[in-house]
């Protein structure tokens, strides 16, 4: 059955921001193989090594399948109607991400110091912000990595006993929403386009 015009524009739409997809993401997995790297080293000596080393562990391997998930996308310059397939098997990987980098609120901060809680949230709120850009061209991966990255740390703040630390998740709340919303204005922005 030959496509509409409509169902065919919004097919190449979908493909195209799909393929932006692909097209942003080997400077965000380098992003996430340096900032995991920099995480190793500012929690060694004061989290268990065998919880340092499977976590980084999961996160290089994590990241070497992705690398390979963009080479085959490119060498097999997917046709428009897989691009939905392709866009969900990346939206796969962007949440086992979020998953990663959200155990990190419950793997290290154990001691429950004040600069392993600071150091966390400057960590995940910055991974969550500088994937904005390069995943909103298809917002299913951007919030399955936020919401799997971020909701950790929220549950980690509304569960502290400390009133200081607790009013935090209100913060990280409204950095969840905005950035959300944010991610679809810049998705919009881009189908307009």
């Amino acid at each position: 059955m030959p496509l509409r015009s409509g169902d065919d524009l919004k097919q190449r739409i979908t493909s195209e921001q799909v393929r932006l997809l692909y097209q942003q993401s080997p400077f965000v997995l380098f992003g996430v193989l340096a900032i995991t790297t920099f995480v190793l080293i500012h929690f060694w000596g004061t989290v268990s090594t065998q919880i340092l080393l499977i976590w980084g562990g999961l996160n290089v391997i994590l990241t070497i399948l992705r690398v390979a998930l963009i080479q085959t996308y490119k060498r097999t310059s997917p046709a428009p109607e897989k691009a939905p397939l392709w866009g969900n098997i990346f939206t796969l990987s962007s949440g086992l991400s979020g998953v990663l980098w959200g155990a990190i609120p419950l793997l290290m901060t154990q001691t429950g110091s004040i600069d392993s809680i600071l150091f966390v949230s400057i960590v995940l709120t910055g991974m969550v912000a500088g994937s904005l850009v390069a995943l909103s061209s298809y917002v299913p991966a951007y919030y399955a990595f936020t919401t799997l990255a971020l909701t950790p740390l929220m549950v980690m703040f509304i569960k502290a006993e400390d009133t200081a630390i607790s009013s935090l998740a209100i913060l990280v709340i409204l950095f969840l929403v905005i950035s959300l919303a944010y991610s679809l204005i810049i998705h919009r922005n881009l189908k307009e386009s």
